[in-house]
């Protein structure tokens, strides 16, 4: 009787840890990074009550008799599966889609992993977690600022550094996000308005900008009146005699064509579409054909692109090369 009741227990028991899991999973249901757990059972001592037999001549063989004292927990496992993405409309959170996690750094100095991405940055500058912890990132070497790697392409944590701004450049940051490909980025206050594009690899612009940014505006850009005879130094331009009330205007490229939006005389905002460049000038360029004064397309506006490496950029100045 005590035999039957202690097993039942048992498994009353093991049961009981099974549901404070599934509780813990559903209870961290809208936890960021929570990886959910499940509950292995196995069987426990048994009691043999009459051994097993072998066959003989006149009969065959029989199976022992045992009796079993009940189940336990064997294991609770942690099942490291990507869990979904979340929409939070705050630009320093992240989400790493696919293996890998963020290396951090907590105060006494341990290095340490997570893929919890609600990042910040505190009064120091300093790139942390929630928790605190500073996260680390690739240390960029030489002019271009690239990753410091070893020659296969890869380096040690030890090697990772903080990742830091000035406390006072930091004050005067807005709009500072966290790309796809782990750039951040932000608008320094007093700065010219240079913005990257990704996509719009076609123009050249002030200055030179990456192409793996992940801004994919419009190039807002100057214009100067009349042509010039060589383009190889010259400004975005307009025929004198285009029906353009303002030389500020938009640029953008769908993947096909190139799109231009301009200001007219009466105040109309027109478009204009060209999906050619003309290689035979230098640097190459792609003119718009837009209506003169009498209404007739018959006047251009000639923009200078670039021939690789240069992407689009954007600027109060004139673009020139």
């Amino acid at each position: 009787m005590l035999g039957s009741m202690f097993s039942a227990v048992s498994g009353l028991s093991a049961h009981q840890t099974k549901m404070n899991v599934i509780g813990n999973n559903i209870a961290n249901v809208n936890t960021y990074g929570f990886k959910a757990s499940r509950v292995t059972f196995s069987d426990v001592f048994y009691q043999t009550m009459n051994g097993a037999s072998a066959p003989n001549g006149n009969g065959g063989g029989s199976n022992p008799t045992q009796l079993g004292y009940g189940a336990r927990v064997n294991s609770v496992d942690v099942i490291n599966t990507r869990a979904g993405s979340a929409t939070t409309d705050r630009a320093l959170d992240v989400y790493i889609n696919g293996e890998g996690y963020l290396p951090v750094k907590t105060s006494d100095g341990t290095i340490q992993y997570t893929r919890i991405g609600v990042l910040s940055f505190d009064v120091a500058g300093s790139l942390v977690d929630s928790n605190g912890n500073k996260v680390l990132g690739f240390d960029l070497v030489g002019a271009d600022k690239n990753p410091s790697l070893s020659e296969n392409g890869n380096t040690t944590v030890q090697n990772l550094k903080e990742i830091s701004v000035s406390p006072s450049i930091l004050d005067k940051l807005t709009g500072i996000a966290i790309g796809q490909n782990g750039e951040i980025t932000g608008i320094l206050e007093g700065d010219p308005t240079v913005l990257p594009s990704a996509n719009t690899g076609w123009i050249k612009g002030v200055p030179e900008i990456k192409e793996t940014s992940v801004y994919n505006g419009s190039l807002t850009m100057s214009a100067t009146m009349g042509f010039a005879p060589d383009l190889a130094g010259a400004n975005v331009v307009v025929s004198s005699n285009a029906n353009v009330n303002s030389t500020m205007m938009t640029a953008t490229f769908d993947g096909t064509n190139y799109l231009l939006n301009y200001q007219a005389k009466d105040g109309t905002v027109k478009t204009a579409t060209t999906s050619a460049v003309n290689t035979t000038t230098n640097p190459n360029t792609i003119t718009f054909k837009v209506l003169d004064h009498d209404d007739l397309s018959n006047a251009n506006i000639t923009i200078p692109v670039g021939t690789g490496g240069y992407t689009l950029g954007a600027a109060p100045t004139d673009i020139g090369t």
